[in-house]
């Protein structure tokens, strides 16, 4: 882009607008930022702040020299702020000056759940959705986006649920949701303002940015108290018919959580097919992280030293060196690109805070006979645990037999023998009732 232009932003000091702003002062944009007040932070990096208010015009001055505009901003108050209404009317307030300054680009932030037949908030979506397209402008439609500072936004208030509170709900059935991470949807925005051009070129308006691959809101939940707080809150089932329940009443009473309520509402309307997802973040040169890397504090090199550890230790019976998990994480860096889905294996807390556990997921197992992928990279990984395992000195002895009492070779023989047998009642079990389920099926 360039230097003489600058990019607009809406809801400069919201969660997604936050971060994109941030994003393009690292870039090197200027940035014209509308929002109700300014952050002294961002203007100490040359950040242009405009008062701006839902219902009010906005300063024309803000438009000069923009070349193009990213609408981020939207009612999370409820109605007793601002109505729907409101926030359409000033959509199209923005594309009339946009049109007037000729901006080349109007960048519209909208959600999966918008839709004609949705909830509340997926209508609205949807209406500001077809004013911006009738006008020649992007849609990008973001799953739930997560990572980073969490802001204000309904990330947020997942966040300080998931580390505050005892219990999470368990949604039955639970609804699921598409996440995408901050940085990769700000990369994607960063596509369509103009430092890439391969999106004008398809002739699409619309982009979906999420993963492929859907999680239900209860694993989101349970992955996020592990990964940012190292927690384990208890789950509660919850029928999902309280939701709808919860939204009626959020109608009839002005509830400052209307919003979640209904958010929480439209995702389960949410159905997107995994080649459009995939299509389209191509399109915008975007590769969605793992949910496990994108939420975790430490990134991705935290996972691996945690998984390191626990297949180290079951490996070789012992914790290892601190030398060994980094040199375990630096390995699966630098294989991961040859034919590694995903980064790090995304273990169970359960088997991270007990790695005994995981005979149950290795390839000898007689319970889980079934080779996921996960468990067909576990095999992978196992013997890269157990030759680290035998370069440390404190542990390489333990590979070797030594002579020694009767007594305790007896012992383990029996406990290894009872564990044996244990596993494969287990197994005798599962694969009985799978037959009598196909039988009355």
């Amino acid at each position: 882009m360039p230097n003489h232009s600058a990019v607009l932003v809406t809801g400069a000091n919201g969660y997604v607008g936050a971060h994109l702003i941030a994003h393009l002062t690292t870039r090197g944009h200027q940035v014209h930022a509308l929002a109700r007040r300014a952050d002294a932070s961002a203007e100490r990096e040359g950040v242009r702040f405009f008062r701006y208010r839902m219902g009010e015009g906005p300063d024309p001055r803000a438009f000069a020299n923009v070349q193009a505009v990213v609408h981020a901003a939207a009612n999370t108050l409820g109605e007793t702020e601002h109505s729907d209404e409101t926030e359409r009317r000033a959509a199209e307030d923005l594309l009339d000056i946009a049109e007037q300054f000729a901006v080349a680009r109007f960048i519209y932030v909208s959600s999966l759940a918008a839709r004609a037949d949705g909830s509340r908030y997926g209508r609205l979506k949807w209406r500001i959705e077809r004013d911006v397209l009738q006008r020649g402008g992007y849609v990008v439609r973001p799953g739930l986006v997560y990572g980073g500072e969490p802001g204000h936004g309904l990330f947020g208030l997942l966040d300080r649920f998931a580390a505050t509170s005892p219990c999470i709900p368990a949604f039955v059935p639970a609804p699921h949701v598409h996440p995408i991470h901050i940085d990769d949807l700000c990369q994607a925005m960063l596509h369509l303002v103009g430092e890439g051009a391969r999106s004008t070129d398809t002739g699409a308006r619309t982009f979906a940015v999420a993963q492929q691959e859907s999680v239900s809101l209860n694993a989101f939940m349970r992955r996020l108290a592990w990964h940012r707080h190292r927690r384990h809150p208890i789950a509660i089932p919850v029928p999902s018919l309280f939701v709808m329940l919860a939204t009626a009443l959020a109608k009839a009473v002005p509830l400052v959580s209307r919003q979640l309520v209904e958010r929480l509402d439209g995702f389960a309307q949410l159905g997107v097919r995994r080649e459009r997802l995939l299509t389209q973040c191509e399109e915008l040169a975007v590769v969605p992280r793992p949910l496990a890397d994108g939420l975790a504090t430490g990134g991705a090199r935290r996972n691996l030293l945690d998984e390191g550890l626990a297949l180290t230790t079951y490996a070789a019976g012992r914790r290892l060196r601190p030398v060994a998990l980094r040199r375990y994480a630096r390995a699966v860096e630098r294989s991961a690109a040859k034919h590694v889905l995903s980064r790090s294996l995304d273990l169970r807390p359960i088997f991270l805070a007990c790695p005994r556990l995981l005979r149950l997921l290795d390839a000898r197992s007689p319970i889980l006979r079934r080779q996921s992928p996960q468990r067909l990279e576990l095999s992978r990984r196992l013997p890269l645990a157990v030759a680290l395992a035998e370069t440390d000195p404190q542990v390489a002895p333990a590979f070797h037999r030594r002579a020694g009492s009767a007594l305790p070779a007896l012992t383990a023989l029996v406990l290894h023998f009872v564990c044996d047998v244990l596993l494969q009642v287990f197994s005798a079990l599962s694969r009985t009732g799978q037959w009598m389920r196909r039988k009355s099926s």
